[in-house]
C-alpha cells in the first residue's frame, strides 16, 4: 500500500496509479480509490454458514401413539391392526410389531381377445350369484422395529400423553433451555388431537403450560415477575402466517449470522424510521390465558377437505412458548428500534454515495511496462462533489451501527443478569404439528375428487416432508452438510433441532385400521429413521 502524495496528488499500489485531477476535492481519501484486494486486510470473525451449525449432544426421542377407530372407519367395520410392544433390559427402548392381514380387491386375469369376442350362450336354469367376497382376498402385513422410547395406546388420553412424553423433558425448558414435540403421520392420524386439541379436549401445550406457570408462580419475585410470551404461526405453500395477528399476515423467513428467523412485514413510521418486527407475541401468566390465544391462532389456521379428513390441516403449525420477563421484552424492543434506525441511516448513507459517486470520471491513460494501470479520477465539470455532506451521514451510519451493537450487548447483558438469578429465563417449549403426509391414491380410494389447490397442497406437503427427512438423515449420519435451506420448513425448524440444552421429542400418530396399514407402516419407518439417534445414545451409555 503506497502512501498519498498530495503534492502529486497520486496514490500508488503494486498494479495501480491514481492521479486525481484537478477538480477533485483535496480532502477526500485516496486510498478509498483503490481496488478492495488491495486495502488493508480487517479480520472479521468468521460466522459458519447455517448448514454447518450442529449440537452434538442433541437426540430425538421417539414415541408412536395409536388412535382409536373414529368415523368412517367404524361405520366400514375396519378390522384392527394386531400390535404389540416389549421393553429392552439393556436399552430401556420399546420393540413394536404390528401385523394384520388387508382385503384387497383380486387382479382381473386377462382373457385373450378371441375368447372375449365368444359369448357363451347362458342357460336360464345355470345361473349363480357370486357374493362380494369373491372378489377379494386377504393379503397379510406386518412390521416390526425398535429404538422407541414409549408406546402409548389407544385407550390412553392427551394427559396420560404428556405424563409420558412431555413431562420426563420439561426440565430441559425449565433450565433455559428448548423441550421440542414434533407429531408426525398421515392425514387424520390424530396430530392436531395430539399436539393442539381437538374439540373439547385440550392439546399437550395445555399440560406442559401449567406446570411451567405453577413453577414460575413459586419462584418468581415482586422485582422480577416471570410470565410466558407465546407465539404461534403456520407454513402453508411455502409462506409463512403469524396467527397470533388479527388480519393474518404474512410473515418472511430471513437468514442472518445467527441462523434463521421469522419477521413481519416491513413497516414505515411517521420519522422515517423502517421496522420490521418478529411475529406477534401474547404476555400470559395462566394455562387458561395460553389457551385461549391458541384457540384465537386455530381458528385462523389453513383447513380444508383431503382425500382422507374432510378437516385437515393443510399447514405445517408452530407453538411456541418463552419464559420471559418485562426488562428483556423491553430490551429485545430496544434492540428492534436500534435496528430500524442503523436500516434508515444505512440507506440514506448508500443513495448518498451513489448521488457523489456519479459525478466522477474514470479514465485509463496508459499502462506502464511493469503492468501497472494509470487511472485519472476527477469531477465533472460543473459539479460540486459534497464531501461534508458524505462525511456527515456516513458518521451518522456508524454511529447508528455503534448504538445497535451497544443495544444487543445490553440485550445480552439483561439475559445473563436474569439467568443468574433465574436459570429458566428464555427456555422454551416449541410444539410442531406437521402436516400430514399424503398419497396419489388416497382421491382414489376414497372416490373424492380433490381441486387443483389440494393437489397443490399436498405436493407442497410432502416436498417439505420430504426435506425434513433428508435433514434427519444427514444429521443421523452425522454429515459436514445438512440442507437445511432445501425447503421454508427445516429453515424455521433450524433453531430447535441444533438449540444448545434442548430436547426433541417426536410422535408419530398412527390409525389402528387395517385399511391404512401401509401408510402406517411408512410413518414407522419415518420414525424409525429419527429414532436411530436415540438408540446410538442408549447403546453408548450402557
Amino acid at each position: 500500500m503506497a502512501a498519498a502524495e498530495e503534492e502529486t496528488r497520486v496514490v500508488k499500489s503494486k498494479y495501480h496509479e491514481i492521479r486525481f485531477g484537478p477538480n477533485f476535492p483535496k480532502d477526500l481519501e485516496f486510498e478509498s480509490f483503490l481496488p478492495s484486494d488491495e486495502k488493508k486486510s480487517v479480520i472479521i470473525e468468521e460466522v459458519k454458514p447455517p448448514e454447518e451449525h450442529g449440537n452434538e449432544d442433541s437426540s430425538v426421542h421417539v414415541f408412536a401413539r395409536w388412535r382409536p377407530l373414529c368415523g368412517e372407519e367404524v361405520e366400514r367395520g375396519d378390522d384392527e391392526i394386531t400390535r404389540n410392544s416389549t421393553i429392552s433390559e439393556n436399552t430401556n427402548l420399546f420393540y413394536l410389531e404390528m401385523t394384520g392381514s388387508k382385503k384387497i380387491k383380486k387382479k382381473k386375469r386377462r382373457i385373450p381377445i378371441r375368447k372375449r369376442m365368444k359369448k357363451p350362450k347362458k342357460e336360464e336354469g345355470n345361473k349363480t350369484e357370486e357374493g362380494e367376497d369373491n372378489d377379494f382376498v386377504l393379503k397379510p402385513f406386518g412390521w416390526n422395529g425398535s429404538d422407541f422410547s414409549g408406546v402409548i395406546d389407544a385407550n390412553e388420553d392427551n394427559f396420560d400423553t404428556y405424563r409420558k412424553v412431555i413431562q420426563p423433558y420439561l426440565s430441559s425448558a425449565l433450565e433455559g433451555g428448548t423441550t421440542s414435540c414434533f407429531c408426525y403421520g398421515m392425514t387424520g392420524s390424530g396430530k392436531t388431537h395430539t399436539c393442539l386439541g381437538y374439540g373439547d379436549q385440550l392439546g399437550l401445550f395445555y399440560q406442559a403450560a401449567d406446570d411451567i406457570c405453577k413453577h414460575l408462580e413459586t419462584i418468581s419475585t415482586e422485582e422480577c415477575k416471570l410470565f410466558l410470551n407465546i407465539s404461534f404461526s403456520e407454513l402453508h405453500l411455502k409462506k409463512m402466517y403469524d396467527l397470533m395477528a388479527e388480519d393474518h399476515e404474512e410473515c418472511f423467513v430471513r437468514e442472518g449470522p445467527e441462523g434463521y428467523k421469522i419477521r413481519g412485514k416491513v413497516i414505515k413510521r411517521e420519522d422515517g424510521t423502517v421496522y420490521s418486527p418478529g411475529i406477534s407475541q401474547t404476555s400470559c401468566t395462566s394455562a387458561d390465558e395460553v389457551a385461549m390465544a391458541v384457540a384465537k391462532g386455530i381458528a385462523r389456521r389453513a383447513t380444508g377437505s383431503s382425500a382422507i379428513h374432510d378437516q385437515s390441516s393443510r399447514s405445517h403449525a408452530f407453538l411456541e412458548i418463552e419464559i420471559v420477563n418485562q426488562e428483556i421484552v423491553d430490551a429485545r424492543e430496544a434492540v428492534l428500534l436500534a435496528e430500524s434506525v442503523e436500516s434508515l441511516v444505512g440507506k440514506n448513507h448508500t443513495n448518498k454515495t451513489i448521488e457523489e459517486d456519479s459525478k466522477k470520471t474514470y479514465e485509463q491513460l496508459e499502462k506502464l511496462e511493469d503492468g501497472t494501470q494509470v487511472w485519472m479520477i476527477d469531477i465533472r465539470e460543473g459539479e460540486t462533489y459534497d464531501i461534508e455532506g458524505v462525511k456527515q451521514i456516513a458518521k451518522e451510519f456508524q454511529d447508528a451501527q455503534k448504538e445497535h451493537i451497544k443495544k444487543k450487548k445490553e440485550l445480552k447483558q439483561i439475559q445473563e443478569r436474569a439467568r443468574e438469578k433465574f436459570p429458566c429465563i428464555g427456555g422454551r417449549l416449541v410444539f410442531i404439528d406437521l402436516a400430514g403426509s399424503e398419497h396419489g391414491d388416497d382421491s382414489k380410494a376414497s372416490k373424492k375428487v380433490l381441486t387443483p389447490q389440494a393437489r397443490r397442497e399436498g405436493r407442497e406437503i410432502n416436498m417439505s416432508l420430504m426435506s425434513l427427512n433428508n435433514v434427519i438423515r444427514a444429521k443421523v449420519k452425522k454429515q459436514e452438510r445438512i440442507p437445511y435451506r432445501d425447503s421454508t420448513l427445516t429453515k424455521v425448524l433450524h433453531r430447535y433441532l441444533n438449540s444448545p440444552k434442548s430436547e426433541s421429542v417426536m410422535i408419530a400418530c398412527l390409525s389402528p385400521s387395517v385399511m391404512h396399514a401401509g401408510k402406517t407402516i411408512k410413518t414407522l419407518k419415518y420414525a424409525g429413521l429419527m429414532a436411530q439417534n436415540q438408540d446410538e445414545k442408549a447403546k453408548e451409555e450402557n
